[in-house]
């Protein structure tokens, strides 16, 4: 029933594009299995070829510490995402629906509101357990994303401070009972608590409106593929791929809408 709710809604997302298509299909794995922000994320095929859908519900992040995101947001951050391509960093292409807007908005059979995002498929490998050469590749992609974003002025985010969220989660592991853990994780649990501390308390002293922000904190192995030349490992690319078999660099996929 469930599965069968999330085909309609995903139907009705892509026909909400304006694309003429004779097939869908959804592959049966969830992108977003364990998030906490309630959206409907999946790999689809329409008519043979891979697509992401996003869809967003009217309320995010419900009960969470994280901020929630609104449209004018999503509509920076897809900008963005145009902005990165131009500049020749990789990025998953969006789909323009009808009209050039940036997104759709559909309605369910319950009322809900959704707000639908189409991107072209990316094939690519995770590389979760990272080396110093991979290590040093995201720095690089990291300083590269910086830069570009430095010499754009008309997409301006705004300012969200971390610090907030993650010491609610820091004083959520300080709540927890380690009475029953062994001496020696209960001292390195304890230990790695008041390093957290210190951080946390460094970065809140230290800011100042001088300071340039990070563009993104999501930006972690788990949000980026590697194609096969820049790793070394065979993978299924398709023609949808926005890299070339001479990419020296990790590929940005999903660093958005975290």
């Amino acid at each position: 029933m469930e599965q069968t709710k999330s085909f309609n809604l995903i139907e009705q997302a892509v026909t909400s594009y304006g694309l003429d298509f004779r097939s869908l299909e959804i592959e049966p794995v969830s992108l977003t299995t364990y998030g906490k922000h309630g959206d409907v994320h999946y790999k689809i095929l329409i008519d043979g070829h891979p697509y992401s859908i996003r869809l967003l519900p009217e309320q995010r992040y419900t009960g969470s510490a994280l901020s929630h995101s609104t449209l004018d947001t999503l509509e920076l951050q897809l900008r963005y995402t145009d902005y990165l391509r131009t500049q020749g960093i990789p990025f998953m292409e969006r789909v323009k629906p009808m009209h050039e807007a940036l997104f759709t908005t559909i309605i369910d059979s319950d009322g809900q509101n959704w707000t639908c995002c189409l991107f072209r498929w990316m094939d690519g490998h995770h590389v979760t357990g990272n080396t110093r050469h991979t290590a040093a590749r995201m720095g690089t992609l990291a300083r590269r994303l910086h830069d570009v974003s430095l010499h754009q002025q008309e997409i301006r985010f705004p300012f969200i401070d971390h610090t907030v969220a993650y010491q609610r989660w820091l004083d959520d592991l300080q709540r927890l009972s380690i009475s029953r853990m062994p001496e020696s994780v209960r001292n390195s649990f304890q230990e790695y608590l008041n390093l957290t501390q210190y951080h946390l308390d460094t970065a809140q002293h230290h800011q100042s409106p001088s300071i340039q922000p990070v563009i993104s904190t999501d930006l972690n192995s788990l949000n980026v593929l590697w194609d096969s030349e820049s790793y070394g490992i065979p993978i299924n690319k398709s023609s949808e791929s926005l890299i070339t078999n001479t990419s020296v660099q990790p590929t940005v996929y999903r660093i958005w809408l975290g």
